[in-house]
């Protein structure tokens, strides 16, 4: 899907009344109509309490996959009609309310599907149901079917079986003036119609299934004729146990397997092909010849594979469930972020901590986050200025020790092993580095350290093997080579209150 656009939409408090929404895969709606949904009571609540839209009383809710804005209107009316109205899901004020079966028609069938995907977000599990069926029987030709199952990502289960039936069957035909409003035909009534056109395209369904049935029977037993006939046309003009050597033959049956195959899943296209020749039940009707079990188990076409997942999230409920679609949210969010990025750009891209936390924030949930929002945070937290909320003295003084310590990684860069960690420790190395980055506040105590350390090892050099007063005319006359630098030690200091013997 493209980029999200907001449509802003302001609902009074009240009776709802008609208007046209903008064709758009995101809406703000008012906050009093969704808190009628268990969605936001459940789930949303806290979140929007606190969110920044409080202020205004909008609020996002994204469509799904495919949905019509148009959609959005069945539920909007339905979350905004008042409740106080008690009555059964059955009676027929519950169902022109929730249902709305007199303002869809024959081919609107994507507006129902979209409405039943929406309330199932919403936790509107009656209305979902509700609304499937309704969907079910506005479904009349198999272009609509066919244009169904592209626009949406996934269909109800009983859809889909139906969506197939009108393919097959594509002579089902429902009356537009069944559905009409009409003047004299009440709601119960336009119930009953339904229900009755229902009745029709079940029957189809179960006509249409049946063929489907006796088709593939077909099919599997043209297929294994077509492999033992394949089998037999590549062994033409062999004599004896060279006939049985070319029957067993790998490439030979991997070959005939192969084109078995292609005629099974002919018409198909793209990933639809991948998944029809890799289906358990196409493996058993090319793989299945009598006699030739120990070949064809050796080749990988005749090896069932297990069926993908629809989604990573798929078996998953309650709270693993939103810790789960919160992470898919997360990296969806950061490839639209990185997107026409390229080599090593990407890579960083996808790996920059503040971008991850970003997306965690903007698609939070009422779950603990997941662990990619977790090593983020933590990454985030470890990355932060050691002289964050410092000021003055303070502030100076962490200054100078991080600058001195950058100095230092500076100088020992390219070192390697056991050398670095001595080139890191090296007392001169780092009172160099603090003389460098001179603040005119105390030193911090690493440069103080490595100072008295550098100072100490100076003299000591400088005088080495003296004794008694000599000793302190060396360091005197030293001073002015191992107290250089901004830097003063108590060394130094000593040094130079020393007395000038005459």
């Amino acid at each position: 899907m493209g980029g999200f656009f907001a449509a802003k939409l302001s609902l009074r408090l009240g009776k709802l009344k008609n208007f046209e929404l903008p064709r758009t895969s995101m809406m703000i709606v008012h906050k009093a109509v969704l808190q009628r949904s268990p969605y936001f009571q459940a789930r949303l609540a806290d979140h929007w309490h606190n969110a920044r839209e409080e202020n205004s009383g909008l609020l996002p809710l994204r469509l799904p996959p495919g949905c019509p804005v148009a959609a959005a209107t069945v539920v909007i009316r339905y979350l905004y009609t008042d409740m106080e109205e008690k009555c059964s899901p059955r009676s027929a004020a519950c169902y022109a309310r929730s249902a709305t079966a007199g303002s869809l028609r024959l081919g609107q069938a994507s507006v129902a599907i979209g409405a039943a995907q929406l309330s199932q977000m919403l936790l509107l599990e009656d209305l979902a149901e509700e609304l499937s069926r309704l969907a079910q029987s506005l479904l009349v030709s198999s272009d609509e079917a066919a244009a169904l199952q592209d626009r949406f990502v996934a269909l109800p289960e009983p859809l889909t079986k139906v969506c197939q039936a009108v393919q097959l069957s594509p002579a089902v035909e429902l009356r537009t003036e069944e559905l009409a409003p009409g003047p004299g035909i009440s709601v119960a009534n336009q119930q009953s119609v339904c229900l009755a056109a229902w009745h029709r395209a079940v029957v189809s369904f179960v006509m249409a299934m049946a063929r489907t049935l006796g088709l593939s029977l077909v099919l599997a037993l043209a297929s294994a004729e077509s492999l033992h006939d394949c089998i037999e046309s590549k062994c033409r003009g062999c004599g004896g146990e060279q006939c049985q050597l070319c029957r067993e033959d790998h490439n030979t049956v991997s070959a005939c397997v192969s084109s078995c195959m292609d005629t099974l899943c002919h018409g198909c296209g793209g990933e639809q092909c991948q998944l029809c020749r890799e289906d358990a039940k196409t493996v058993e009707s090319c793989c299945s010849q009598q006699g030739l079990e120990s070949v064809t188990s050796q080749i990988d076409m005749c090896k069932a594979h297990p069926p993908t997942p629809t989604t990573p999230c798929a078996g998953l409920y309650g709270a693993e469930s939103l810790q789960c679609a919160w992470e898919e949210d997360v990296k969806t969010c950061m490839e639209t972020t990185c997107r026409g990025c390229g080599g090593e750009q990407c890579q960083l891209c996808r790996e920059d901590a503040s971008r991850i936390d970003s997306c965690c924030q903007d698609h939070w949930h009422s779950v603990d986050p997941p662990q990619i929002c977790k090593d983020a945070k933590d990454k985030l937290e470890s990355n932060q200025d050691p002289c964050d909320g410092l000021y003055g003295s303070q502030g100076l003084q962490c200054a100078w020790e991080q600058d001195a310590k950058s100095c230092v990684e500076a100088a020992c860069k390219g070192c390697g092993g056991e050398q670095c960690q001595l080139c890191r420790q090296d007392f001169s190395r780092i009172a160099n580095c603090c003389d460098d980055h001179y603040h005119s506040v105390d030193p911090p105590k690493m440069c103080k350290d490595a100072k008295e350390e550098a100072v100490t090892s100076c003299f000591d050099s400088k005088c080495h093997g003296c004794g008694g007063e000599q000793c302190q005319l060396c360091r005197e006359d030293a001073r002015s080579e191992c107290c250089t630098g901004a830097m003063r030690t108590p060394s130094c200091e000593a040094s130079n209150k020393m007395p000038v013997l005459p």
